[in-house]
Formats: structure tokens, C-alpha cells, sequence
């Protein structure tokens, strides 16, 4: 099972559309993922007080029999 959610962002087909794509290419390359659930959170920080640019996250949890609790996090600020 594969799930995408948006966190304090607008949710968007062709971002889901584009996680989905690379989670499926993930699982051709390690076919036991299959059996696992795959969240997939997309979502925006900015500061409300303070200007600057904002910064995008994507987090990934994997859970499962052959990975339990597995967590990949990526951060990228927008210039």
C-alpha cells in the first residue's frame, strides 16, 4: 500500500502522480517492499514571522516484516 499525503501544501496530481512513479521503481528494484506500507508525506515550512524562502520536505516511512520503521527524510529550501 502506497499512500500520499500533503502537509500544509495544496494537494497536487502530477506531484502524487511523480511519487508514485519513483516509489514503483523503488519496489521493481526490491520486490519485497511490495508487501509493505509506504507513506510518502510532501509538505512546505515557511515562517509566518520572519521573511525568507520557504522549504520543501519530503519524508518517506517504510513498514513492514522485512523493514520496520524505516524513515528517509530530505529537506531542499526554495531560492
Amino acid at each position: 500500500m502506497i499512500k500520499v499525503v500533503f502537509k500544509n501544501l495544496d494537494s497536487s496530481e502530477l506531484a502524487k502522480q511523480i511519487v508514485l512513479e519513483r516509489i514503483n521503481d523503488l519496489i521493481s528494484k526490491f520486490p519485497d517492499l511490495q508487501d509493505h506500507r509506504i507513506y510518502v508525506t510532501l509538505s512546505m515550512t515557511n515562517s509566518s514571522t520572519q521573511a525568507g524562502p520557504d522549504e520543501f520536505r519530503v519524508k518517506c516511512h517504510i513498514d513492514g516484516k522485512k523493514f520496520t520503521d524505516l524513515l528517509l527524510a530530505n529537506a531542499v529550501e526554495n531560492p
